[in-house]
């Protein structure tokens, strides 16, 4: 009997042992198991941590390219294909394999989105998401356009450069004088163009055209004149479109035969420097004027004093599809305007024309119709040149010595924004804003 007790005994001590030893496997294996889920949520933790700074790092890159991207191209639309691939909707989508992504939509000022068919120009924010495996972050960045408005004189051939970051408020930040000319003080009226990073200057007095490196905006450095078989060439007019400068002239005429009167000149595609030069006749207009070119449509618009049987000035319009091979023989359409027209400036459909015979007025045609009854806007000065940029229309008065700025939001019918003095008795002709 005392063997069988202890014999009970020893068996409830090990069923003891045996349940304390479940107790602690079940204890270890929950502690077990609480690190490997920690350990796994950290490392889900971490992997969506560097997931968000890739999506971040990849929508803030977007952001910088795109306004880089819009700064250099104001006047061509969101969906040009070098600028933003695969617009639809108003939306940008570049894919970089895989989830990973970068997709933009663009607002103006009054935050309604805009479409792929709207000019660069009008972007006031942008939206831009970036999404790496599958997380997204967005970045919304405001179009801060910082830029520079060019003005050359008549009298002395002076360029005054001004900062208009703020646009309505051109501040003087340097004039670049003399510049490189045979006969200084001539007296001809001189043009501007620009193309990114060099500024074209004219003189109808002494045939020249002289390129400007202006990488440094406040600090031209000429890089020479050129006036290869333009010895016959006034120049009235320049524009830009690709690698082409296009310089339009007076007409001047043996008996009743008239010389070329618009230059095609071929630009270097490194240096932007003039290299050769294509001549154009048999115009129906005698006297071509100012030039402007339509990057979105492209079309390009020719001023005329004096067609050929007509007693007032009109606007002719070319297809510039093909840049270097234009056919100024075929105008797409004519339109009567004003008398003596000289600066021309393009802003969405809208053509902007001015007309220096004394009237002091703007005309402005709207380009998506048949163009007849434009608007007139009328100034309180002589205007000459015209140049827009972003929602603002510059427009130099050549009588005194001022250049003015118009708030294009209303484009039919512009709202005085600011004025920029180019110097007491100056006689601002070209005005350009890159």
């Amino acid at each position: 009997m005392k063997n069988k007790g202890m014999s009970a005994k020893g068996g409830n001590k090990k069923g003891s042992i045996l349940a304390y030893s479940l107790i602690v496997i079940t204890i270890m294996l929950v502690i077990v198991g609480g690190i490997t889920v920690a350990s796994l949520e950290n490392k889900k933790s971490a992997t969506s941590t560097e997931s968000s700074v890739q999506a971040y790092q990849m929508a803030d890159t977007g952001t910088q390219y795109a306004l880089k991207a819009i700064n250099d191209n104001l006047g061509k639309q969101i969906k040009d294909p070098l600028i933003f691939q695969n617009c639809s909707n108003g939306v940008v989508t570049i894919n970089y394999g895989g989830s990973n992504s970068i997709v933009y939509t663009f607002f103006d000022s009054t935050d309604t989105a805009l479409t792929c068919y709207d000019l660069l120009s009008k972007i006031a924010t942008i939206k831009s998401v970036g999404t790496y495996k599958n997380t997204a972050r967005a970045i919304s960045a405001s179009v801060g356009v910082s830029g520079f408005l060019y003005a050359v004189h008549k009298t002395d051939g002076k360029l005054d450069i001004f900062n208009i970051t703020n646009p309505a408020n051109p501040l003087l930040t340097n004039t670049f004088s003399p510049l490189t000319m045979t006969n200084p003080g001539a007296g001809g009226e001189r043009l501007l163009a620009v193309n990114k990073n060099r500024l074209y200057v004219a003189d109808s007095g002494d045939n020249w055209i002289e390129t400007l490196d202006i990488s440094d905006p406040t600090k031209p450095v000429s890089m020479g004149t050129y006036n290869n078989n333009m010895s016959n060439c006034q120049v009235t007019g320049l524009a830009v479109n690709d690698n082409y400068l296009y310089a339009s002239c007076f007409n001047s005429q043996s008996g009743a035969t008239p010389v070329p009167s618009v230059y095609t000149i071929s630009l270097d595609s490194a240096t932007g420097k003039p290299t050769s030069t294509t001549s154009n006749s048999g115009f129906v207009c005698l006297d071509p004027a100012g030039l402007v070119m339509d990057a979105a449509s492209k079309k390009m618009y020719l001023g005329c004093w004096t067609p050929t049987g007509i007693g007032n000035g009109m606007i002719q319009v070319f297809d510039a599809s093909n840049p270097g091979s234009i056919n100024w023989r075929s105008p797409l359409t004519t339109a009567n305007a004003g008398k003596n027209i000289v600066g021309l400036a393009i802003y969405d459909k809208y053509l902007y024309v001015a007309d220096t015979d004394g009237s002091n007025n703007v005309y402005i045609f709207d380009t998506s119709g048949v163009m007849n009854n434009p608007a007139t806007f009328p100034l309180g000065f002589r205007p000459y040149g015209l140049s827009v940029r972003g929602k603002y229309l510059y427009i130099s008065g050549i009588d005194n010595g001022n250049v003015y700025a118009y708030n294009l939001s209303n484009p039919t019918n512009p709202s005085y924004a600011g004025i920029a003095s180019t110097g007491s008795g100056s006689t601002p002709t070209g005005v350009v804003a890159n």
